[in-house]
């Protein structure tokens, strides 16, 4: 389906009149460059009989005609609205979402540029196009992979294809590659989650709360909305009449999405859907993600667990879109000329067989190098909780040597309205600018609630009250930790059923100006409700007043705690991403020499 003015030259170059111009190489990119973008749009047809709006970009000369030539192909297999690439609308569309922080498309007529072409493909039923928009991997892969081969068979394609997207438009690699369509080369998922039941609904077991209303409420709106913009030929008139029309007369709603999953609290057979098997995907992955995301560790685990010998990670510090120090579009460009064209001397092969892992280090801001993940040269520290407050409002210190005899315990009362404050990653906290900007309120720091913004870095003495917190000495040099603490809590509780939240934090000195003298701030959090300490399946009450041992895994990090600064463990039992426990408990944490509970450290040498 081709409009009237099939092809459109959305941008010219200085170089006009020519094809193509050669500028210097720059960090292992191609040097081939293409004066223009020619848009169209058509449908692809799947195998289910539905038709799949698809905006198509080519390289172009100066006058918005298509080159001849094959091209490898960036396949963009999305949910976003069909407006977001209509050209009358996408000056407007691209540049919103770039400022609600979920755009990493943008930019796609760099790769044009360069020298691929790049389709934009709806998913069944959503922005354009024709079917019924549901969680199903299956559904949504096939038609990936159908839209895939189509894109191969075309005269201007070399035959290669390759995948990019954040968010669902990472997770939607997944889907495609699954199903393993021939002429899929590689793909670079972005802040995309693996596991949907543990990497973010159901967070250690315990049920997720703004986050996910809030997708459910995207998958609900893209059922709701086709996003067709309006159409200028008769072509795309009687599209959008047949589109319409199908969806009046298979009379198909979307499911409660967020009902059906609040009614499944345990991981049982509903959850498969929602789990992307990864060890089949042999294709060559490079996955991306953040620490301040909320699909971090879904990033880490597909690179884990994929069964590709040829992948990286790379894991920056900012939310759901950009990360400073590195071009998204430009490392792109980098694996995608390796593994679309072939250019076998840009560095891709040298990073991938000595330093595949990259990571920034929040508070060092400094990107740094591993082999594997976690680094395989770190020295786990265990610091042990104990008592003798170092500082308030602190409960007990943080020690090297196992607590002595008895050791004691400290305990802390829990009610459905405990303070539910601090967290740092999640939709709630992504440094969006204008929406939720991670700074204070005002610019006085003399007090602990006048620098507390809801939306920002909250400082953790503010749960103080409703968990309890050990402090360990003073630093006197940098400790680098990186990669996935642990904390085993021997606790007890007065309920049945409670949850346990442990947080990593760094405790500023007193002497410290910014962000405020003795700051908490929250490194990464770990969770795990109290039934589901044997698993997800089966939860297994707890026995009141007995010690149990729970094994919490806190999120994968990387932080450098500087010299003079603290390293504090906080363990609760609310935290803001999940939703309360009804069930009202007095927690004790027990830190015996015969029963410790200790916190697991993965320290990097410098």
């Amino acid at each position: 389906m081709k409009r009237l003015a099939t092809a459109v030259a959305i941008a010219v170059l200085a170089c006009a009149g020519t094809v193509a111009a050669v500028h210097p190489a720059e960090a292992g990119v191609a040097t081939e460059e293409y004066a223009g973008v020619a848009q169209f749009e058509t449908v692809i047809t799947d195998r289910e009989g539905d038709k799949l709006k698809a905006y198509i970009l080519r390289p172009a000369d100066a006058h918005g005609k298509p080159v001849d030539g094959k091209f490898p192909v960036i396949m963009h297999y999305t949910y976003f609205p069909a407006i977001t690439w209509e050209r009358t609308t996408a000056p407007v569309m691209q540049p919103l979402w770039t400022v609600l922080g979920f755009n990493l498309a943008e930019r796609f007529d760099e790769f044009v540029r360069r020298g691929y072409v790049v389709a934009h493909v709806s998913m069944p039923g959503a922005g354009g196009s024709q079917g019924h928009f549901t969680w199903d991997k299956k559904r949504l892969g096939r038609s990936g992979y159908d839209a895939v081969e189509w894109l191969a068979k075309q005269p201007w394609s070399t035959g290669k294809v390759g995948m990019f997207g954040g968010s669902g438009n990472g997770i939607a690699q997944l889907w495609t590659a699954a199903e393993k369509p021939p002429h899929l080369t590689t793909i670079i998922p972005a802040v995309a989650f693996q596991d949907f039941y543990r990497d973010t609904m159901y967070r250690g077991g315990m049920p997720a709360a703004g986050e996910a209303a809030l997708i459910a409420g995207l998958a609900a709106g893209i059922w709701a909305w086709q996003g067709n913009g309006i159409p200028d030929d008769v072509d795309e008139a009687n599209y959008l009449l047949e589109t319409m029309l199908k969806r009046v007369t298979e009379l198909k709603a979307p499911p409660p999405f967020l009902l059906e999953w609040y009614s499944h609290p345990t991981k049982d057979s509903y959850w498969d859907n929602f789990v992307y098997e990864v060890k089949d995907i042999t294709i060559p992955v490079w996955s991306w993600g953040n620490w301040d995301d909320h699909f971090v560790l879904g990033n880490v685990r597909l690179f884990q667990e994929v069964g590709s010998k040829h992948k990286m990670l790379t894991l920056g510090a900012n939310g759901h879109s950009t990360q400073p120090g590195f071009d998204p579009i430009h490392q792109a460009l980098r694996w995608y000329d390796y593994w679309l064209k072939g250019k076998r001397d840009n560095g891709i092969a040298e990073e991938m067989a000595n330093a595949p892992v990259r990571y920034y280090v929040r508070g060092a801001n400094e990107w740094r190098t591993a082999t594997s993940w976690p680094p395989s040269d770190v020295d786990v520290k265990r610091l042990y909780a104990d008592g003798g407050a170092p500082l308030k409002p602190a409960t007990g210190r943080l020690s090297e040597r196992p607590p002595q005899g008895n050791g004691g315990s400290d305990s802390y009362l829990y009610t459905p309205v405990s303070s539910r404050l601090g967290a740092q990653n999640g939709f709630l906290n992504q440094r969006v600018p204008l929406l939720m900007p991670r700074k204070p309120i005002t610019d006085d720091t003399s007090t602990l609630l006048a620098f507390n913004n809801p939306t920002g870095q909250i400082d953790q003495r503010l749960n103080a009250a409703d968990s309890v917190t050990y402090v360990g000495p003073v630093l006197d040099r940098d400790v680098e930790v990186t990669g996935e603490p642990k904390v085993t809590l021997r606790a007890s509780s007065t309920a049945t059923d409670t949850d346990w939240v442990v947080r990593l934090v760094d405790v500023y000195p007193d002497g410290s100006v910014v962000p405020q003298p003795g700051y908490w701030n929250l490194v990464e959090t770990g969770w795990l409700k109290g039934t589901h300490r044997n698993g997800h399946r089966n939860p297994v009450p707890i026995p009141p007043g007995k010690t149990v041992t729970y094994e919490i895994d806190v999120w994968p990090t990387s932080y450098l705690f500087k010299k003079g600064h603290r390293i504090g463990l906080q363990i609760a039992s609310a935290d803001p991403r999940t939703l309360p426990n009804l069930t009202p408990a007095l927690n004790t944490v027990h830190r015996s020499g015969a029963s410790p509970t200790f916190v697991e450290v993965p320290v990097r040498p410098h």
